[in-house]
């Protein structure tokens, strides 16, 4: 009798940690599930895909890539104050703060000068700079006495 009693506590035990078992697999495939995606997700991360790529002739993705690593808006200031009396030309400006930015020459693109526009502008606003414009082409820039 106690045998059997024995028998069915064991059996009981048996079924239990079978059932504990399955789901225990269960959690580890769920699991395995979660770290394949986590490693999908890194390698998408790490794939350095070129927005250029995707680019058409109405519309072109922008990436936010600062052009100059100093404060633009400053240092171009702080350069037409070194010479007040003298008229500067965008690409004149650019080369400046490229060279301000240790930055080597062969960086010039045409993003650079409309960064180096949206500064002049911003202190034309202001009242900093004065614009003497020639032609629609021919623009120079001076610094601005207060008076």
């Amino acid at each position: 009798m106690a045998k059997q009693v024995y028998l069915n506590q064991i059996e009981k035990k048996l079924t239990e940690l079978q059932r504990e078992r399955k789901q225990v697999l269960q959690h580890l495939i769920l699991v395995d599930e979660k770290i394949a995606t986590l490693h999908q997700a890194i390698d998408i991360m790490q794939a350095k895909s070129r927005l250029e790529e995707h680019n058409t002739k109405l519309y072109s993705y922008r990436t936010h890539k600062p052009r100059f690593k100093l404060k633009l808006r400053t240092t171009l200031l702080s350069i037409l104050k070194a010479e007040p009396n003298r008229y500067f030309g965008v690409t004149e400006l650019t080369f400046l703060l490229l060279k301000a930015d240790n930055q080597p020459e062969s960086a010039f693109t045409e993003g650079h000068t409309v960064s180096v526009r949206g500064a002049l502008k911003h202190w034309l606003d202001k009242g900093m700079v004065e614009r003497e414009q020639r032609t629609t082409i021919h623009v120079r820039w001076k610094f601005k006495r207060p008076s």
